[in-house]
């Protein structure tokens, strides 16, 4: 994993300088993983730039050390809050469980956005603080922000943090109306999801935790089934889960000997190997050739769990995979 170096290192004195457009509120955001390689400002703008965006949504990001990181220009409005990001600031900690969350990580979100805040009391602007569950149906930032900022009912500071807090209420969900179930979510409805991706060839931990690996395999279900590709499961999608998974004729490993699945390969076996790839971030056409772009992804996640990068599916690697 690339590490950006920190714009404010853990416990440095912070100078925050507002810029010159318009500016009167701060979201608090979370990026949906615990996962080690994921905490670092670089993994969200590949995410984000992976979505056709121009650059990461947030302005800044906050590792578990507590390291506050620079992502897209603060003179930018971001793009984090979906028609709520104009006149707006996007802070966003690494995590998804609330106990994984770090008094680090609360140590510095408190520093910054006091920094914040204080730095438009000079301009005359007195700073509002808000959690992206706010202005959606989703948990995020899961960690109780009211708390570890000291805000009052309306979001201003009042100088009163609580470093211990506790998680946030989860907003209620208006029972009938449009499924929409996405990043932070947690509960019964995840768990049925993330199930249901397994029936159709992902390896997701059935936890009820909707984080940044069920959203890949959303998203890799959607691509696979034609629908948008969004990461976020709508009536659509969850209908199409809920349809039993086509049954595919077994048949033997097109190449090597043992199972061992390399570039030429054909057939259903190389079919559940992208499946498995696309369940963990990669974005194949799941068409049963071991081409170029399937190698690829198998090197990368060869990489990524520290075996021979040689783009080889073996033992090893099927594995990790979850692959018989």
């Amino acid at each position: 994993m690339k590490k950006t170096p920190a714009k404010w290192a853990y416990g440095a004195a912070i100078q925050f300088q507002p810029p010159s457009r318009s500016v009167h509120t701060t979201f608090l955001h979370c990026s949906a993983s615990d996962v080690a390689s994921h905490d670092d400002v670089s993994v969200m703008r590949e995410w984000h730039l992976d979505r056709g965006w121009d650059d990461v949504g947030y302005h800044y990001f906050i590792t578990k050390q507590g390291n506050i990181q620079e992502g897209r220009p603060v003179s930018k409005v971001p793009a984090a809050q979906g028609g709520n990001n104009t006149g707006t600031i996007a802070i966003c900690c690494h995590g998804l469980l609330i106990e994984k969350f770090t008094q680090q990580q609360y140590t510095s979100v408190r520093a910054l956005c006091t920094a914040i805040r204080d730095a438009y009391s000079g301009k005359g602007v007195t700073m509002r603080f808000r959690g992206h569950c706010e202005v959606s149906s989703k948990t995020c930032p899961v960690y109780n922000y009211r708390q570890v900022l000291g805000l009052d009912a309306q979001g201003y500071m009042t100088g009163n943090p609580n470093p211990v807090p506790a998680p946030p209420t989860p907003p209620p969900k208006t029972p009938g109306g449009p499924v929409d179930i996405g990043m932070t979510d947690s509960g019964k409805e995840v768990v049925e999801v993330q199930t249901l991706l397994n029936r159709h060839g992902a390896d997701l931990t059935v936890d009820g935790k909707f984080g940044q690996k069920t959203a890949a395999a959303v998203r890799a279900f959607q691509e696979q089934k034609g629908l948008p590709v969004t990461g976020s499961v709508d009536d659509k999608t969850l209908a199409a889960l809920r349809k039993p998974p086509a049954q595919v004729p077994s048949a033997p490993p097109a190449t090597g000997g043992g199972g061992v699945l390399k570039e030429g390969a054909k057939g259903p076996a190389v079919q559940a190997l992208q499946r498995a790839l696309n369940a963990r971030g990669a974005k194949l056409t799941v068409d049963g050739h071991f081409g170029p772009n399937t190698k690829t992804a198998v090197i990368n996640f060869q990489r990524s769990r520290g075996l021979s990068p040689d783009g080889i599916v073996g033992p090893k690697t099927k594995s990790a995979l979850g692959l018989r």
